[in-house]
């Protein structure tokens, strides 16, 4: 010991210590350790590219029509770099006590390019800390995109940060891709609705050498009980294929949106209808334009509330000798007193054509159920009046 440090005068240099970042590694893919139990892997990219898509394809990001798509009455601009994507791995299905996210990836755009963030809970000892690690990120950004994270993904973290004592602070809005698809989709089966099954349809992309989601609890559980890695590296694999194909899946949503990109026949009928929901009636008309041509030729892929929605679009445009030939067309080929009945209406208040109404009126009555002939028989003596001025009009114009 030196003489300065006997007498007390020594005092040692008071310089940071460097901070130390253990790295884990899970095959290829690395990470970082963020806290106790906790780990993180950040990648940037701006060569995105799935199926026939690429990142690039999409750029200036245009992505305020997300609030039309999600039926949102907002009228202000939606920044790219607002958006968080998330995108959680789970130790079961249920939103219960016992279950809980061990994996959550973060997606947001930065400076043009895409930033995936994942945290890795490697123990539920860590809980609190890979919590407060999501809230921190989730602080960041006033808006959330998800798929089908309103039933399931956001309830779940709202479990976990409750039995810590603690409340999520929710962007400003939440946009769930699974809901905002079926609209432009509404003629899948439910079960086609996965997101896989959309990438491959709207990207033109089919994972390769991707886990099943009903085999990442198991594996999660092998590895936090066993210390058995039996596949955690293909877990975070498929967390970042979700989190991509979710943010390429938004964009091509929101592009077919703004571009009116109705090429895709399964896309019309939910295009027109978000669109008519908005009260743009006329580009709906043009979206829902082949609907008429199927209903007319009797090819496949007819659909008896499609051709009524498209009746309903002329109508609502004021081309009413079109939406009484649709709905002529409907109530002959499907047995629709709805649209005959409808027809009646239109040849008898916008195109005074009594006469043909009458035709129609005697079709209903034929058969109609006993309560509604009263009805009816009203209509046919008002449109037996009209009929009868009409004509007279009309003999006085030709005698004179």
């Amino acid at each position: 010991m030196s003489i300065k440090q006997k007498l007390g005068l020594y005092k040692p240099s008071l310089q940071p210590i460097p901070e130390v970042r253990i790295q884990r590694s899970f095959g290829t893919v690395k990470c970082n350790e963020l806290g106790p139990y906790v780990l993180e892997r950040t990648i940037s990219t701006d060569s995105l590219k799935r199926g026939d898509r690429l990142l690039s394809d999409y750029h200036p990001f245009r992505v305020s029509g997300i609030l039309e798509l999600a039926l949102v009455r907002e009228n202000h601009p939606v920044h790219p770099e607002d958006l968080l994507f998330l995108d959680t791995e789970t130790t079961g299905l249920s939103r219960g006590a016992g279950n809980f996210p061990f994996l959550v990836g973060l997606g947001y755009f930065e400076n043009g390019s895409l930033v995936i963030r994942q945290i890795l809970m490697t123990s539920p000892a860590g809980e609190k800390q890979f919590l407060d690690a999501i809230q921190e990120e989730v602080r960041k950004h006033s808006h959330l995109v998800t798929y089908n994270g309103k039933s399931f993904d956001i309830p779940l973290i709202k479990n976990r940060l409750i039995l810590q004592r603690d409340r999520l602070h929710p962007p400003v809005l939440h946009f769930d891709l699974f809901h905002i698809l079926k609209r432009l989709f509404p003629h899948r089966r439910l079960g086609r609705y996965r997101q896989k099954d959309l990438e491959a349809e709207l990207l033109g992309f089919s994972r390769e050498d991707d886990i099943e989601g009903a085999q990442v609890p198991q594996i999660y559980f092998d590895f936090v009980k066993y210390g058995t890695d039996t596949g955690m590296e293909k877990v975070i694999e498929h967390n970042r294929l979700d989190l991509e194909g979710m943010m390429l899946l938004f964009l091509e949503a929101v592009r077919v949106y703004t571009d009116l990109d109705s090429s895709r026949a399964s896309l019309r009928s939910g295009l027109a209808r978000i669109l008519a929901h908005n009260h743009r009636y006329f580009e709906a008309l043009d979206a829902a334009v082949e609907i008429q041509d199927l209903l007319l030729d009797g090819k496949e892929g007819f659909h008896y509330r499609d051709a009524l929605f498209r009746a309903w679009l002329e109508r609502r445009a004021g081309n009413y000798e079109e939406a009484a030939s649709t709905y002529e067309t409907i109530a002959e080929r499907c047995m629709c007193d709805y649209s005959r009945l409808n027809l009646v209406r239109i040849l008898e208040y916008r195109l005074n054509r009594p006469h043909q109404a009458i035709e129609h009126v005697d079709v209903l009555i034929s058969r109609a159920p006993p309560p509604e002939l009263p009805s009816l028989a009203r209509r046919r003596a008002r449109l037996d009046m009209k009929a009868k001025k009409l004509d007279e009009r009309r003999g006085r114009e030709s005698s004179a």
